[in-house]
């Protein structure tokens, strides 16, 4: 059983909404023109491109790809071993942006992740992402079960 979680855009909120008008003006332009179909191509990648991972339980093997144009995965699988853990860690990511009038603009989001850690205790790759409203501890239990590791002290 294979289960897919969703991480984020790649290129963050402001270039996937920038591909999506570059993807749009592509299709436009492709109608008349050839060039548009670079456009399209761009675009579809800005604006599509996401982070994943693919927990395949069976195996016992763990996928972090980034899915081009949303449909492409890339990515190598890693085999879960006896030893590895997870540990659930906050992570910060600051997305800045320029108004008109020249000013910073930096959104910060904080989102906590579940993450594979090997043997010595170094994150490997992130597992999921939580939502404010789900029940972490549940979820994080869930999945040490059905893999087989154990979970980090804090």
């Amino acid at each position: 059983m294979k289960h897919t979680y969703k991480h984020h855009k790649v290129f963050g909120p402001v270039a996937s909404f920038a591909g999506i008008v570059v993807f749009a003006f592509g299709l436009m332009a492709s109608y008349s023109s050839l060039p548009g179909v670079l456009f399209v191509v761009v675009g579809g990648l800005m604006a599509f491109t996401y982070s994943s991972t693919i927990v395949d339980v069976e195996k016992r093997k763990i996928r972090f790809s980034i899915n081009l144009f949303g449909l492409l995965p890339t990515g190598k699988w890693l085999s879960v071993e006896d030893g590895m853990q997870v540990r659930v860690k906050i992570e910060t990511k600051t997305y800045r942006s320029y108004s008109r009038s020249n000013r910073v603009i930096d959104n910060d989001i904080k989102e906590k992740k579940l993450f594979l850690m090997n043997k010595k205790g170094k994150a490997l790759m992130p597992i999921m992402t939580f939502h404010e409203n789900d029940n972490i501890d549940e979820v994080v239990d869930k999945f040490c079960e059905e893999m087989k590791v154990k979970r980090m002290k804090r």
